[in-house]
């Protein structure tokens, strides 16, 4: 039964005690606040190890990096074509890693690459956002992007399929 159709009885909130509707366990106030605070991801500079704040840093990587990867898989599939040998696996590019940075702990700050600001990468729902944005880019699969959003949602408690 779809919930526009449930039969909505009111039940106490889980978080603070209200009158809520069945269907959504927790009132509206409750509901942003969890939103707000649980699930959060913090990012962790690599250089000094401190935790990131809004405005203060963000990830980044080499697109010139991705797109040399790219180029570089490129000819390694010419050179082997599609039946190869697990050593022959290993020579195949590592991916273009994202870096989380303080603007100041930035060894190379006028390097250009593709940055996000950390405040804008902060929810689960803001990688989701992030990814799809990102996926239009075709030197994003050279990246280690899958990596950074499953480590982002192991810190944030999510559970793996």
């Amino acid at each position: 039964m779809t919930r526009s159709r449930q039969r909505l009885t009111a039940v106490p909130c889980s978080g603070c005690g209200r009158t809520t509707r069945a269907w959504s366990r927790t009132c509206d106030a409750c509901s942003r606040k969890v939103g707000m605070t649980a699930g959060r991801v913090v990012w962790d500079c690599a250089v000094c190890g401190n935790p990131i704040d809004d405005n203060d840093g963000y990830l980044w990587t080499s697109v010139r990096d991705a797109v040399r990867a790219l180029d570089a898989e490129q000819e390694w599939k010419q050179r082997h074509g599609s039946v190869v040998t697990i050593e022959e696996l290993f020579e195949l590019p590592d991916h273009v890693p994202w870096v989380a940075l303080h603007r100041g702990c930035d060894p190379q700050p006028e390097d250009e690459g593709y940055w996000i600001d950390v405040s804008r990468l902060r929810s689960p729902w803001d990688l989701i956002r992030w990814t799809t944005h990102l996926s239009e880019k075709n030197w994003l699969r050279a990246t280690n992007w899958h990596e950074v959003v499953g480590r982002a949602a192991d810190r944030t408690g999510a559970r793996h399929p």
